[in-house]
């Protein structure tokens, strides 16, 4: 005759994971499968609030703020047979990935030839490009990331600027 039996009595621990650097509006993991116990819930303990995808999972996402600071979860771990808990703190540090101008290779092109400007890896949401010099063009837009003009009917070499910024930065 067999016998089974299952050991309820042990010491919860609770591991939230390590402190983390993060990047505004992106998401972001915490993971407290490492700890030891059958209840989970998570707190945030400081900073802009965000909204959890679950309090009650040992995995848990959210999408961090878009303003730079430090945000701190506990994790409270328990034996639900005992009701003997433990508890842990991850910080979660949200920054700013920075600006900047990309406005493409240099080019070679064809008198008349439609030429195309292209910031398009630049890091930003706010453009502006600027001639700054040769035979004056229109631009398509000065205030998009990809931008069009006609070349002019002489030889010469233009040089354009682009501008980036960020209007939603408010770290």
């Amino acid at each position: 005759e067999w016998a089974e039996s299952a050991v309820f009595n042990y010491t919860p621990v609770a591991d939230a994971g390590p402190d983390q650097d993060v990047v505004m509006d992106t998401l972001v993991t915490l993971n407290g499968t490492a700890s030891v116990g059958n209840v989970y819930l998570w707190t945030q303990l400081s900073g802009t609030t965000v909204t959890l995808s679950s309090n009650t999972a040992s995995i848990v996402t959210f999408t961090a703020p878009s303003v730079t600071g430090l945000l701190s979860f506990q994790l409270t771990v328990t034996n639900s047979t005992t009701g003997e808990s433990d508890t842990d703190i991850v910080n979660i540090n949200v920054t700013y990935e920075g600006i900047y101008a990309d406005a493409g290779p240099d080019q070679d092109v064809e008198i008349d030839s439609l030429v195309t400007l292209n910031g398009a890896a630049s890091v930003g949401n706010v453009y502006l490009w600027t001639q700054l010099s040769g035979t004056t063009v229109t631009l398509s837009s000065n205030t998009a990331s990809i931008v069009t003009f006609t070349a002019p009917p002489t030889v010469g070499v233009l040089s354009f600027q682009l501008t980036v910024s960020d209007s939603s930065f408010e770290g």
